[in-house]
């Protein structure tokens, strides 16, 4: 197959759907704007289970992070240096909570 240096239109369409938005910063800037609004608020954090944690959405010394009730969180799910945490958002709802353990393995169970 011969080339003229332009990419099909197909690979054309998925550069553009993968990449568009990267120099946007407009995502960011409106998840920021919804996150401010929720400062002072309660949220709940659900784990795998499903099961939700009551928590407070504070500026806890300059940075935004979950307060009250989350040592709770923390504690429940035996939290521990080194696992990751990935928050999901579920707009004007609550934040679904993945947590990996030092292997990188999600931790689905917990005793509650």
């Amino acid at each position: 197959m011969v080339s003229d240096g332009e990419a099909c239109k197909e690979c054309a369409q998925n550069c553009l759907l993968m990449h568009q938005k990267q120099n946007d910063p407009q995502p960011s800037a409106r998840f920021f704007k919804v996150m401010i609004d929720l400062i002072g608020h309660e949220t709940h954090l659900e784990d795998s289970s499903g099961r939700l944690w009551p928590v407070t959405y504070s500026i806890v010394d300059g940075s935004l992070a979950f307060h009250k009730g989350w040592p709770e969180f923390s504690l429940d799910h035996g939290l521990q240096l080194g696992q990751l945490l990935t928050f999901f958002y579920i707009a004007d709802s609550h934040f679904v909570v993945q947590i990996f353990g030092t292997s990188g393995c999600e931790i689905l169970n917990f005793d509650h």
